[in-house]
């Protein structure tokens, strides 16, 4: 399996895992949100009697001491030599109804129970795009292994009673080699996997702005989630940089959140960009490879994705190799990820030292789409609307998310309105190659849908 085809599943792979969590975090939260309203009156019972077994005398707050008085009617402490009985009378029970749980030691269990439930979802999750991540750089290993297998087993060696005992042919000790390189390789630490690769294929991974060492805490939080009870040991503190962990400490218990969970699902894929980039001069088809990473990128524009667009964009961009028509290409698609990051700023100079003067109608429009001057987007456009530029561009491509906003782009449509009326259909690299895929998955699951 050539390496487009690697990427194009690992990503999809955590696509579909984002997709789900979001699913299931969103109904997990309403549900919880709904029930644990059945336990109110329950847990602040229990709050209030170990109070008055412990002898707190720091007062409940405002809120739950109005339910107290709302629901005791009568409450006594008796001191036996076993430890503080309370004894107790509730009233208006009638009146609230049957909808709550008043006895406190049940209500404070289920409650338990539903707090944890978007906890479980979000150690569950992290701990499963963690496992996506490692099975990308499996499959890479797996393809460099088999492409260059000198580079990893030239002196591996096997005694001849060893293959005897091997059933099956030279196929199977083949497969010997290969799934215990790649098990050996997979216990090594997560710096020796990249340093693996740049020793013996030359890689250069481009990470900047910290992303690895983010990468590192999401790989290590992970770890001691499965292995040591969310607690900070030492191996986290001496893997994870201070200015990712925040004065987290050793003993500290970590939690995954939601807002941890979607920062982690890009980062992740980021950093899956970023393997496969530096080394894609190990591809045997490096031209089809960077046309997938294009495709690939431009979707997670059409999905609001800037900071991922903006990282494959912006490493695909400093290819000194590719054709100029690519680069720009890249390096506008780059510009329209950090403009739509609230950043015009960082790039406008850039952006306004574009010379478009010997360029396509598209590259001019991009430029003045970018520097949200729409007069001269429509004047371009009035030319070339329909012919250079169909109509349905400007309706789907993310360099017109501001433009679409904009007087001049209402009074174009009213103008073109027979233009605007055309759709269009292009798929990209990805669809073409698996079509054949596509449709048949479509086909056989036709009478379900």
């Amino acid at each position: 399996m050539e390496l487009n085809y690697l990427l194009q599943q690992a990503i999809m792979n955590i696509q579909n895992l984002q997709e789900y969590y979001e699913y299931q975090i969103k109904k997990t939260e309403s549900y919880v949100n709904k029930e644990i309203k059945k336990y109110k009156y329950g847990v602040i019972l229990e709050k209030y009697f170990i109070n008055i077994i412990l002898d707190n005398k720091e007062p409940l707050a405002k809120e739950e001491q109005h339910v107290i008085d709302e629901i005791i009617d009568t409450c006594d402490a008796d001191v036996r030599k076993d430890g503080v009985y309370v004894k107790y009378k509730l009233k208006n029970i009638d009146k609230l109804g049957k909808k709550y749980e008043f006895n406190p030691r049940v209500a404070t269990t289920e409650y338990i129970k539903l707090i944890e439930q978007p906890k479980i979802l979000n150690d569950s999750t992290l701990i499963m795009l963690l496992v996506r991540y490692e099975e990308a750089i499996s499959g890479i290993l797996r393809y460099m292994i088999s492409h260059y297998p000198d580079a990893y087993l030239k002196d591996k060696t096997i005694t001849f009673s060893e293959i005897m005992a091997i059933p099956g042919g030279i196929e199977t000790v083949k497969k010997i080699f290969l799934d215990k390189e790649i098990e050996g390789f997979m216990r090594l630490p997560l710096g020796d996997w990249y340093s693996t690769f740049e020793s013996k294929h030359k890689a250069k991974f481009l990470f900047g702005k910290d992303e690895f060492e983010r990468f590192k805490e999401i790989y290590y939080r992970r770890n001691i989630i499965v292995h040591n009870q969310k607690v900070v040991n030492d191996t986290y503190i001496s893997n994870v940089k201070e200015t990712c962990r925040k004065n987290v400490n050793k003993g500290d218990i970590l939690q995954v959140d939601k807002e941890y969970m979607f920062t982690a699902f890009s980062i992740v894929k980021i950093i899956i960009y970023g393997t496969f980039w530096g080394l894609k001069k190990a591809s045997k088809e490096k031209e089809i490879f960077e046309k997938y990473m294009f495709d690939m990128a431009f979707s997670h524009m059409l999905n609001k994705e800037w900071d991922i667009s903006e990282y494959v964009y912006g490493i695909m961009k400093e290819d000194k190799e590719q054709e100029e028509a690519s680069r720009i290409c890249n390096l506008v698609n780059y510009w329209i990820s950090v403009k739509n990051q609230n950043r015009l700023d960082e790039v406008q100079e850039e952006i306004e030292k574009f010379d478009v003067t010997a360029k396509s109608a598209q590259f001019k429009v991009a430029k003045y789409a970018l520097l949200n001057k729409f007069d001269k987007v429509n004047e371009i456009l009035e030319k070339v609307l329909g012919k250079d530029i169909p109509a349905c561009y400007i309706e789907e491509w993310p360099l017109f998310i501001q433009y679409r906003d904009s007087m001049e782009y209402r009074n174009l449509k009213k103008t073109h309105s027979k233009e605007f009326e055309e759709l269009g259909y292009e798929p990209d690299s990805i669809t073409v190659e698996n079509e054949e895929g596509i449709l048949d998955k479509f086909e056989n699951n036709i009478e379900q849908i």
